[in-house]
This record gives C-alpha cells, structure tokens and sequence, in this order.
C-alpha cells in the first residue's frame, strides 16, 4: 500500500536529514567516487517519483490562491503551484548526467552505512510509484493535495542534502536547486491553505490473499483460519446460491463474537451486533436472488468450516483483543468483496429476481397449487432493496481512513525545519 511505502520513504529521507558531516561518512578515498556516483543514481529513482506522482495529481489540484484576473468570465491560465514544481523537476532530471539505478542495484544490500540509507529512500520511491500507479485516475482533489504535500516535503529534502552535500569529491548539484526547493516551498504552502487527505494511504497494491493450509488450530484460532480462507475464496467470482451461504455464515460469526467480544472489548460489541443485524437482511433479500454463473466453492466450503467450528468454541471462552482485532480486519475485507461482488453480479447480469406469477388451473385434480415462480433480469439494480442495504448499512462499516498526516510526515517536517520532533522552538527552513 502507498502508506507502507510512502511512510518507509519519509523515514529513509529524514533519517539521511539527520545525518551530517557527510563528507567522512564516505569512507575510503579510493572508493568515494563509486559510491557518490551511485547516490546520485538514487537520487534520480527520487526525482522520477516525485515527477510522476505530480502528474497524477496534477489533472485534480487546483490552486488555493486567488487568481490574477477576477473576472470569472475571462480565462486566467492554468498556473499552479503543483505545475511549477513539475516543471522544475522536469528540468532537473533532464539537466542531470546520470540515469536512475537499476533493479540490481536498489536490491543489493550496500556496506556502507549512508549510500544504504540513499538505496532504501530509491527503493521506497520505487514501490511508492508502483503503488500510484495502481490507483488510476480515481483520486479526489483534496487527495491529489496529499501527493502534492508529500511530494513538496521529499523535493525540499532533496534541496536540503544537494546543499549539504556540496563538499564531497564529485558531487554533482540539482540544476537550479534554489528554484526547484522555492518552487517545492511554494506547492507545500499552497496545498497547506486547505487541509490534504492523506486517505490514499491504504490504497495502492497489496498482495494477493492466499489460503491458510495445514493443521487447524483449536479454538478461536481455527475460525480465525476459516474466515481467511473465505476471503481468499472470495477471490473468485460466486454464484448466488454460494454467496447466500458465505452471507450466513458471516451473519453467525457476528452474533457468536459479539458476546465473547463483551469481556474483553466492550467497545467492539456495537460493530459486531450491527453486522449480525446487517447480513440478516442481506441474507432476506438473497432468498429472491438466483443464478448459476460463477464459482465460489471454496469460499463456500470455508464458510460452512466457520459454522461448525464456532459450535465447539464454549460461551465462556475469553477471546483475545489480537485475536479480536484480526476478526475486525477479516470481516471488513470481506464486507467489501461481498458489496464488490453484489454490485458486479447485477451489472454483469449473473443474478436475476425471482418473482411469482398467479395462475389458475381447474383441472389439475389438486387442492393446493404451488405457486410458479419465474426469475427475470434486473433492470434498475439501483433501486433493488439487496443493492440499497449493501450500500446504506455494509459499505458504512468500513473503518474510518485516517485523513491526516501521519507520524512520518510529521517527523519529516519537523526535521526540514530544523528542529526535533519533541522541541517547541520553530526555525526557518534553510534551502
């Protein structure tokens, strides 16, 4: 995700920030030149992330100054901040000599103590670009604000180090490194007019949720593998029979947990009831719900192991708060592949309605007649109630993202201006 990433980049830059008398950190004289020329390369891995994650932000951040021209009806250009500091980055890289660092070299652990600080802020950079990349065209602009805030803080850090770094033997400065660390300035204030969402944090690429094989644990431990293996089953697309028995067995784990999670979290009950109320009328309006295109025998299967072993686990069994929290995060990954996979099998067709039509037959010889029952498509999946209860009571009890700064960001501001983190004397920022 861009929050492990980008968190690990910050830390990395404030960490190389902290370091000074960086001049004998090199080592030997013999191997100074080597080892200059490869922080460099580092440092281009940097400048190309910061680069293309403006360009993803760009085309949704909008400056928070007033415009030269007033007149709402005379066009006033598309100056900003955030394209500046595109554009002086761009004539940074195009103005340097050297080429980012291969994969070879961003996986090779380097012995010296500084350039292995560089290589893990060029590694970071690296998987923070992948983790952008993921997350398309799809960001808000408050979030694109949160690039840009995060991208100004690293581009002042770069500023910070060219400058302290002018001393060393073949060290090699920014092109116009003043413009680009005012340019830097210049975004960070703009963004910082209003407050930046910092929710893209738990977005971007995470691995693929394999299942759990082997020995079952006894107790709780063994739901807790159950309800990975869902998840992991969830993967493929299932059809609605299959998704009514995951939906149950998720309606039982809830109201079994919320009594065990009294004792020891009291605070969990409230998620644990709701979501036991939410799947029961998610489970109500599946019984008019059919259709054969799909998969999900694992998931099924999984969820039927989760039913039987919460009848061993005993009602006086003191759950632990990990193991709580591990449910938590469990059943909030699969509330949003359930909602995923209700809104897909309506778009795609795959689920149909079942509705009753009235008949008369008077020669059937029969004193009951069963009622026929037809299923049709789904034209205004919209107004479904399925579709109306996923998004109102199941897409809502998802966490909450943290929209603000985390310990990173603000440790790495805290060094830009030259201060720590626990002082409370403020200087400028020196670029």
């Amino acid at each position: 995700m861009y929050g492990e990433s980008g968190s690990a980049l910050r830390r990395e830059m404030t960490d190389l920030l902290r370091l000074h008398r960086v001049q004998r950190r090199f080592g030997a004289a013999d191997h100074v030149a080597g080892q200059v020329l490869l922080v460099r390369q580092y440092r281009e891995n940097v400048l190309a992330w910061c680069g293309n994650a403006l360009q993803l932000a760009i085309p949704m951040s909008f400056t928070n100054l007033p415009p030269r021209n007033p007149n709402p009806f005379e066009p006033c250009g598309n100056r900003s901040a955030a394209r500046d500091l595109a554009r002086a980055l761009a004539h940074a890289r195009d103005s340097s000599s050297v080429t980012p660092a291969a994969l070879d070299q961003l996986t090779s652990r380097h012995e010296n103590y500084l350039v292995e600080h560089w290589r893990q802020v060029a590694r970071a950079a690296a998987l923070a670009e992948g983790d952008l990349d993921q997350m398309g065209q799809i960001i808000t602009t408050s979030q694109a604000a949160g690039i840009v805030s995060d991208v100004s803080a690293i581009t002042q850090a770069l500023v910070v180090l060219d400058r302290r770094y002018r001393r060393v033997s073949g060290w090699t400065h920014l092109e116009h490194g003043a413009s680009l660390g005012w340019a830097a300035l210049a975004a960070a204030l703009d963004v910082n007019l209003t407050v930046p969402d910092h929710s893209l944090d738990t977005a971007g690429w995470q691995p693929r949720v394999r299942p759990m094989r082997g020995r079952v644990p006894a107790g709780l431990l063994g739901v807790l593998q159950a309800e990975h293996n869902v998840l992991a089953g969830l993967d493929h697309f299932p059809h609605a029979l299959r998704l009514r028995l995951v939906v149950d067995s998720q309606r039982v784990l809830s109201a079994r947990l919320s009594p065990l999670a009294r004792r020891t979290e009291p605070a969990q009950v409230q998620f644990w009831d709701e979501r036991a109320g939410t799947y029961e009328a998610i489970q109500r309006h599946l019984r008019n719900i059919g259709g054969i295109s799909g998969g999900g025998g694992r998931a099924a299967s999984e969820a039927a192991n989760v039913v039987v072993r919460l009848r061993a686990i005993d009602g006086s069994t003191v759950i632990e708060p990990r193991t709580l929290a591990g449910f938590r995060m469990l059943a909030e990954r699969i509330d949003d592949r359930i909602a995923a996979v209700v809104e897909e099998g309506f778009e795609r067709g795959d689920f149909v309605e079942r509705v009753k039509l009235p008949r008369l037959d008077a020669t059937s010889g029969k004193l009951v007649h069963p009622v026929r029952a037809r299923y049709r498509p789904v034209l205004n999946a919209d107004a479904h109630p399925l579709v109306q209860t996923v998004r109102q009571r199941l897409s809502d009890r998802r966490s909450v993202c943290p929209s603000g700064p985390d310990a990173s960001r603000v440790e790495l501001h805290a060094e830009l201006a030259h201060r720590s983190s626990d002082a409370g004397s403020p200087s400028m920022l020196q670029l």
